[in-house]
């Protein structure tokens, strides 16, 4: 059992389809570093969460989301206008799914240095975990940098999602702030994209350019989860665990998927999980882990930590 600490939004994915809304689907909680935090919150560890809600009906029920996954809520500020939101457009057969964004004057984006309580909120906590989804909120960076250092100068592992996405910002406006949260970061989910987008690296084999980043920069972890699109709702994934001392892969698994979102937030709970736990085959287990959220509608992982290890050894058959 360990402690995170997130900083995140809230948000609400509304399904839509090619004529526009879907009323025949559920509308579910979401948020990257969310995601992250149910599922380890799942696995019996203790999770906080700091961000900003509405002061209203809808703050209070994604409040109340959260605490049924028993997410520490003392911490998060409330004011602001509104909840942001994603509109999903699932894949279809051989139709491209789609993310639309609406998340301009959502109530993160007036969360100030002053409305947190730095001390206390990092009170016993062993990591401290952003996404570069967060980190593109312009509005957010002061706020994610300075609890970030903050860590840093308190001997607060920190770990850092790239989780670059097109659709929020350029590479050319992403790669000075991912760029130092790569570099500074114990624990880091990223790829060959991001090394030679954000940090002009141009090693082409994919082992080196992983322990070029380890060796220049002493990350001490860097985790990848690669996902090869077999058939419109068909996978290939397997994940890669690099060390100073090794460059792991796991078996690669071929999978149907009920669900998509969420799995890679799973596969970050997953390595999480395992470091901090001191376990054995972290990224394979991660990897497992990963399946399992692709077997569950919505964007969080739903089972708990007996469904998890009972899939780790392969008790995949009704119980009776």
């Amino acid at each position: 059992m360990f402690n995170i600490l997130a900083f995140g939004e809230i948000l609400i994915r509304v399904p839509i389809d090619l004529a526009g809304f879907d009323s025949k689907k559920e509308i579910y909680w979401g948020g990257a570093e969310v995601n992250t935090l149910c599922a380890l919150s799942r696995l019996n560890n203790r999770a906080r969460l700091i961000t900003k809600v509405p002061n209203n009906k809808i703050g209070s029920f994604a409040l109340d989301n959260l605490e049924k996954y028993q997410i520490d809520t003392s911490f998060i500020a409330k004011g602001g206008d509104r909840i942001g939101l994603y509109y999903y457009a699932s894949p279809q057969y051989y139709t491209q799914g789609e993310v639309v964004y609406d998340r301009q004057n959502s109530s993160v984006h007036t969360l100030k240095k002053e409305e947190i309580n730095k001390e206390k909120l990092m009170e016993n906590i062993d990591v401290f975990y952003v996404s570069g989804i967060s980190l593109a909120l312009e509005n957010c960076r002061k706020v994610i940098t300075d609890l970030w250092d903050y860590a840093k100068n308190n001997n607060i592992k920190v770990a850092f999602d790239v989780n670059y996405r097109s659709k929020l910002w350029s590479i050319k406006e992403a790669k000075p702030f991912l760029a130092k949260f790569i570099k500074e970061s114990d624990i880091l989910f990223a790829n060959e994209f991001d090394f030679k987008n954000f940090l002009d690296l141009e090693n082409v084999n994919e082992e080196s350019l992983y322990k070029e980043v380890i060796s220049k920069y002493g990350v001490s972890y860097i985790a990848t989860l690669k996902r090869q699109k077999i058939s419109y709702n068909e996978y290939e994934i397997y994940g890669i665990l690099a060390t100073p001392q090794n460059f792991l892969t796991t078996p690669t698994y071929k999978t149907a998927i009920i669900e998509r979102i969420g799995g890679g937030d799973c596969f970050v709970a997953g390595i999480l999980q395992g470091i901090f736990n001191k376990e054995k085959d972290i990224a394979n287990k991660a990897v497992k882990l990963v399946l399992m959220k692709y077997s569950m509608l919505g964007d969080v992982y739903l089972g708990n930590l007996e469904n998890y290890q009972d899939n780790l050894l392969n008790k995949g058959d009704v119980k009776r």
